[in-house]
Formats: C-alpha cells, sequence, structure tokens
C-alpha cells in the first residue's frame, strides 16, 4: 500500500489463469466500475481483509464474495469466469431446472383437481 492509501493493480499478483473483461468494448463510467470490482477480487486473493478491501473500493464483504464465488464457476466456454464475474449485470444461471416432486400424475390429479 502507499502513502496515499491506494492499491493499484500492478503491485497485485492477479490470476493469470483467468480471463479478464473485455476493456476496449465498455464505455468509460462502466470500466471505471470493473477495474474497481477487480481490484477489490484481487486484494482479497492476495489476503487482505474484507474490510481492508471495502475502505479501499467501496464493496461490501457479501458483493466481493458471492463475485468470488462466480468467478471459480466454469463459464460455457469452458472456462472459469474468472475476472469476467466482475461484469455489473453478468447472470450465471446456477439452478438447473429439476423435476416435479410428483411423479405419479395420478396422485396429483385426484388431490388436486
Amino acid at each position: 500500500m502507499s502513502k496515499s492509501g491506494k492499491i493499484s493493480c500492478d503491485k497485485l499478483d492477479l490470476r493469470k489463469d483467468w480471463p479478464v473483461p473485455a476493456y476496449d468494448l465498455m464505455a468509460e463510467a462502466e470500466r471505471e466500475a470493473v477495474q474497481k470490482r477487480m481490484l477489490a477480487m484481487a486484494l482479497r486473493l492476495n489476503g487482505h481483509r474484507y474490510k481492508v478491501v471495502e475502505s479501499l473500493t467501496g464493496m461490501k464483504r457479501q458483493a466481493v464474495h458471492s463475485m468470488l464465488r462466480r468467478a471459480e464457476m466454469i463459464a460455457p466456454d469452458g472456462k472459469p469466469y474468472g475476472y469476467r464475474a466482475s461484469l455489473p449485470h453478468l447472470q450465471i444461471n446456477v439452478n438447473a431446472k429439476r423435476p416435479s416432486r410428483c411423479t405419479d400424475h395420478r396422485w396429483h390429479k385426484s388431490f388436486f383437481g
């Protein structure tokens, strides 16, 4: 950490095997938000406490934790989501459709009309 209290991404060990979102396609405000979220993930991966992460980035513990959980999931392209989990509106469909609990439809119809 520098004297100003800021940590740059250059000084942190980023996971090299994690994909990074494409910055050149983003608007300026969105790019800054994604970089802040990536910094929060990198800080936590480098062992900083959640209170430090929150004070430096303004991100709450639960948000950082859920991003890190999503980052380890496998994307449809076969790679982990990695830093792509820092995209603000990324939806990962975790819950697959399950068959109905009632497998015998005769009983189901007789009880529920």
